[in-house]
């Protein structure tokens, strides 16, 4: 009979001990491997961290996830998604003899956003980041300029920049993306070489972090300062995401087609065709982003291109 190796695990807290020392953890990619700890730390262990692990029972778990709903409905599915992956992950292993996390619901409705800023916000939200002009409001500029994730932004470095081009070699699909900066993005780089008081350890990068005891390089946290300037706009709704998704929509408007879109958002093709279809669409990209940044001069009276 195959021995099990259930004695290795007691407590909840020591079953993630084992998962975070495991491959399948170090195989998620940078950002969401930091969430997933952040959650574990802040909202997983605190609750049930010291619960003998074959003692947890699904009701526990959902009266946590209710719990966390308080605290933002996207934590609280995103808890419930690292809960049924740590527990699938022991349960497959046998180092628990049931899986209190099968079928786990999600506690909160998970609705597909499609905020897109107007005209009038995106003039307010660039003339917010021009007055305060940190590295900061500068990633925000960008992610509305490129139509870039911001999570994916803020790990360039100043190496990655080619020509007009921001190779982003950390990505969500886990592809290099050739981002074309156009004329607003490379004023944005411009103005990021002015940035002083900058940390030695954060030299390299694009958006540096300003913190001395800062414990990475580069600039590791925006919500703060997003959630600081929608208050006094009054955009209470928006998220910084909304920015990419505002970026690209108005691509679209400019003339951007579908594909052109994907390309510059780097989605991943789905359909059968798009394995034999290599062509990389750069010189409709460049056209597409130049038109958007044309538009973006009128809403925000920047000077024109060789203005």
């Amino acid at each position: 009979m195959k021995s099990r190796r259930v004695p290795q695990v007691t407590t909840l807290e020591s079953l993630v001990d084992l998962y975070r020392d495991s491959p399948a953890f170090h195989q998620l990619s940078p950002n969401w491997k930091a969430y997933v700890v952040h959650v574990i730390d802040t909202v997983i262990l605190p609750e049930l961290g010291s619960k003998k692990v074959d003692a947890i029972r699904r009701g526990q778990l959902i009266q946590l996830l209710e719990l966390t709903i308080a605290r933002g409905e996207t934590l609280a599915n995103h808890t419930k998604r690292i809960l049924t992956r740590i527990f699938n992950w022991a349960y497959d292993r046998e180092f628990i003899e049931n899986n209190p996390a099968m079928r786990l619901p999600f506690p909160a409705r998970t609705v597909k956003r499609d905020r897109v800023l107007t005209d009038d916000e995106i003039a307010s939200v660039w003339q917010a980041c021009e007055d305060e002009g940190t590295v900061t409001h500068r990633l925000f500029q960008m992610v509305l300029a490129t139509a870039q994730r911001p999570g994916e932004l803020k790990l360039a470095k100043w190496e990655d920049i080619d020509g007009d081009f921001l190779i982003l070699r950390k990505t969500k699909n886990g592809s290099t993306h050739r981002a074309y900066l156009g004329v607003e993005g490379l004023r944005i780089v411009e103005k990021l070489r002015g940035v002083g008081h900058v940390p030695r350890h954060s030299r390299e990068y694009l958006f540096p972090a300003v913190r001395v005891d800062s414990e990475v390089g580069f600039l590791s946290n925006y919500n703060t300062a997003w959630g600081r300037m929608r208050r006094r706009l009054g955009l209470e709704d928006a998220t910084c995401y909304d920015l990419r998704r505002t970026a690209a929509t108005k691509v679209a408007q400019q003339g951007g087609s579908m594909d052109v879109v994907a390309r510059i958002l780097n989605h991943t093709p789905q359909n059968v065709t798009s394995i034999y279809q290599r062509y990389g669409y750069e010189k409709e990209v460049v056209i597409a982003v130049n038109a958007w940044h044309s538009r973006l001069q009128q809403l925000t009276s920047l000077p024109a291109v060789g203005g």
